[in-house]
């Protein structure tokens, strides 16, 4: 939400101690260079660093300000807010603005944006509509082995089908689904999330992950808003048992959120969303319907996951080669994650863009053999390398007991 203030020097000098009237005091005569007007928009609380074309930073002298600058004030708390230093002049489409701060020698230090009259609410639009794509993270790598239209029909399908909405009101069947995402970590539960926020997005439903108990206890009034929603609880368990953060007993922060999940208060429109790598962690009264409704399982990749994940992210190898790091992958005895899967192909690919198979002047191109047996033991070793980096320096035990 926005507020609007028209300001002269006048009542500006009721504001002696205002940062707002420190910046333009200060700034004054540049602004009127930059911007070739004294009539003139500021934005305070803002935050635009990240989503302009170009920003050059300029350090201004401190200047007396001697005449009547007329000044509308946006208030803008809605964009998020990143402290700059000395004054910046951005650039975004054909418009010009300016970023300033008040130096963190004042008692308080904010963020201005400082715009023609005309061009300020634009300029504002336009550095919500970059927020929002910045933190609009596409999931646009191949999805092995996971099942994203059940994900989705639990989610995206119920807050937004009507007819299903409509059957359930029908039926008393609550607007509301809690999940749980369980599986040994690296097996897809946090890319589920990122595709879902990229989903709950397109679709307009508000997408939130409460970081902490303390964050829930502060803004759990955002469940009874008349929204669609999906908040999330990443590594819920653990979140649980870190006294550090929720400064108060596990069994209390949960049923604060039992509270809110089935309370007295009826909430609607939203889907909570709890993931954990160990969901016997979970007290049974926290899992039982009502509360729970659907917990998804993410598997470890099996063999023909594995091959196929080796056939889209090593293109550029064939056949044979592929099945050789298979094997080797394989022979390891070990559970390995996608993410693991990943970091192997990653370090392989890297490996070949910088041309490290190139045969050592000790062998010849013409001996297969060798070329082999050379070949294939440096793609022995960079899995070795992954492997023993992934168990924080280790060497796999060929053991089903270590999960990577």
């Amino acid at each position: 939400m926005q507020t609007q203030l028209f300001m002269n020097k006048e009542n500006m000098e009721n504001y002696n101690n205002d940062e707002m009237n420190f910046v333009i005091e200060n700034y004054k005569e540049f602004i009127k260079e930059v911007l070739g007007t004294n009539e003139i928009a500021v934005s305070f609380f803002a935050n635009s660093e990240n989503y302009v074309d170009k920003i050059v930073p300029v350090k201004v002298p401190s200047l007396n300000y001697s005449e009547e600058m007329k000044v509308l004030i946006f208030q803008d708390f809605s964009l998020e807010k990143e402290l700059l230093t000395d004054c910046n002049i951005c650039h975004l489409g054909d418009k010009t603005f300016l970023k300033i701060i008040t130096p963190f020698t004042r008692e308080r230090t904010y963020d201005f944006i400082i715009a023609k009259f005309q061009e300020m609410e634009w300029i504002l639009k336009e550095l919500h509509i970059r927020q929002e794509k910045a933190n609009f993270t596409s999931v646009n790598l191949p999805i092995i082995g996971l099942d994203f239209d059940y994900l989705k029909k639990h989610t995206i399908d119920f807050l937004l089908n009507e007819d299903f909405r409509k059957f359930c009101l029908e039926h008393r069947i609550p607007l509301k689904r809690g999940i749980i995402l369980t599986g040994h970590p690296g097996t897809g539960k946090t890319l589920s999330l990122r595709w879902l926020k990229e989903q709950a997005l397109k679709n307009k439903i508000e997408f939130h992950i409460f970081h902490s108990p303390k964050e829930f206890a502060e803004e759990k009034e955002r469940y009874y808003s008349a929204d669609k929603k999906i908040f999330v609880f990443e590594d819920f368990d653990a979140m649980l048992l870190d006294r550090k953060k929720t400064g108060d007993t596990p069994n209390s922060v949960l049923s604060s959120i039992l509270n809110i999940l089935e309370g007295i208060d009826e909430i609607k429109d939203v889907v909570s969303i709890f993931t954990t790598n160990h969901i016997n962690n979970f007290d049974s009264a926290f899992v039982r319907p009502g509360r729970i409704d659907t917990v998804i399982q993410y598997e470890l990749p099996k063999e023909e996951n594995i091959k196929q994940f080796f056939i889209i992210y090593l293109p550029e190898f064939d056949e044979g080669t592929r099945n050789f790091i298979y094997e080797i992958v394989k022979g390891k005895n070990c559970d390995i994650s996608y993410a693991v899967l990943k970091g192997i192909c990653d370090d392989i690919n890297i490996y070949k863009f910088n041309n490290a198979f190139e045969l050592p002047s000790n062998i010849i191109s013409h001996d297969l053999e060798k070329r082999e047996n050379f070949f294939r033991s440096i793609l022995t070793k960079i899995i070795e390398d992954k492997l023993t980096g992934t168990l924080k320096g280790e060497k796999p035990k060929d053991t089903k007991a270590y999960v990577l």
